[in-house]
């Protein structure tokens, strides 16, 4: 568990208005229905078997609404990383990332993999036995939210999903310093394996 500080500020902000895809901006990356929309859209953007690892986040650290996807995909022997803003409701440019990389040519058979092959279909049920967890050993911590989820491929083929819940602490509430909200949140982290067991991070 780690314990940070999320800071909002205060201030009028000029919002731009984009068309397309808009209504991801609403999506909750903990909701099944919601994150296999959002899976249509990155296998409609990404339709060759050449991806290594999705990255799914939320927009704010204590929010589940859809903020940003990170695919990584390999192309020439090389692997790049796209992004989707779900504020600008587009795909960037694509960037060459030193990350999720293929050790050898033995494993390209068993690493790369088809939008299809990545499965956040039992993402509610994740989350509720991470909960579960976490109550189980201390009755601390409410306001639940799953801020990341990411899967990708092991040498062996498997898939293997991590995630990331946020809590508050039950009595701590929020603090004003002077144009900014301050809140103090709580990061649990997970892995889970293709069979669904979920395993705490310490």
């Amino acid at each position: 568990m780690k314990k940070n500080i999320f800071i909002l500020s205060i201030m009028v902000m000029i919002v731009s208005v984009f068309t397309g895809c808009s209504s991801f901006k609403s999506k909750k990356i903990s909701n099944s229905e919601d994150i296999a929309a959002i899976m249509e859209n990155v296998a409609a953007h990404f339709p060759n078997d050449n991806l290594l690892h999705i990255d799914i986040t939320a927009d704010d650290h204590l929010s589940d609404k859809l903020g940003m996807i990170q695919v990584f995909y390999y192309d020439n022997n090389k692997v790049y990383l796209q992004t989707y803003i779900a504020d600008l409701s587009n795909w960037g440019d694509p960037s060459k990332s030193p990350f999720h990389g293929i050790k050898n040519d033995a494993e390209k058979p068993n690493r790369l993999k088809k939008a299809s092959d990545f499965n956040f279909d039992n993402v509610q049920e994740l989350v509720n036995k991470a909960i579960a967890f976490i109550e189980e050993n201390t009755d601390e911590f409410e306001g639940f939210k799953l801020y990341s989820i990411e899967q990708g491929s092991k040498s062996n083929g498997e898939m293997e999903t991590e995630f990331v819940l946020n809590a508050t602490k039950k009595g701590e509430g929020t603090t004003r310093e002077g144009r900014n909200i301050v809140t103090t949140y709580y990061e649990f982290e997970f892995v889970a394996n293709e069979q669904g067991e979920v395993i705490y991070q310490e």
